[in-house]
């Protein structure tokens, strides 16, 4: 009778086949297999502005869910300041005005003390998307503006892969805001699609 066993043997996965007698020990060779480890991190960024009063909690327990036991992920939340999360996020209150320049700055910053060996970032973005501080404080135009701060990181971290998911909320979400930050930043699966939180909005432009 023979047990099968599973080892790793300089860092590769192997199965090892022991009979019954100690002694007589072979590798099952045409089931060695190298199994390879993407070092992967994750940002998320969640808008706690006024307007996200009834959809805060929703997006901090996805944020949760999607975080499970991983040390590699790291929140902030973002209205006109910047707050820190820890997981599991609880108990945060909304407030404040949307500025979603200064979310784009925090995420530089962030990057910034990703660890070099990292192979894949992964960025999810929760908003209403409604940015109601630039208008008060330039009179440039906003998207222009939101979209060059997007270039900015991209050509700062093109050793990096990015996977950009994007969590619009409420029927008001501006769809262009989904396609510059995803046309730009994006850089990972092809498979990975816009998600929405929508109440009542059918017109939705393709995320592609």
């Amino acid at each position: 009778e023979t047990d099968i066993h599973q080892y790793v043997c300089d860092g590769k996965p192997i199965q090892v086949m022991i009979k019954d007698k100690p002694h007589n020990v072979c590798f099952a060779t045409q089931t060695a297999t190298e199994t390879p480890v993407i070092e992967t991190h994750s940002i998320h960024m969640i808008d706690k502005s006024g307007s996200m009063n009834s959809w805060l909690k929703k997006c901090t327990d996805m944020a949760n869910a999607i975080c499970g036991n991983n040390d590699n992920h790291q929140a902030f939340g973002f209205d006109d300041k910047i707050e820190d999360y820890q997981f599991p996020i609880e108990n945060k209150s909304t407030g404040g005005c949307t500025d979603l320049i200064l979310c784009l700055e925090e995420l530089r910053k962030r990057l910034q003390h990703i660890p070099t060996s990292a192979q894949l970032v992964r960025i999810y973005f929760y908003t209403d998307g409604g940015d109601n501080c630039f208008s008060k404080r330039s009179g440039e135009n906003f998207e222009q503006v939101f979209s060059q701060e997007l270039v900015d990181i991209q050509q700062e971290f093109t050793n990096l892969t990015i996977d950009f998911t994007i969590i619009g909320i409420g029927s008001y979400f501006p769809v262009w805001l989904s396609h510059s930050a995803r046309n730009i930043l994006h850089s990972g699966s092809t498979s990975n699609e816009l998600h929405y939180l929508l109440q009542g909005y059918e017109d939705i432009a393709p995320s592609t």
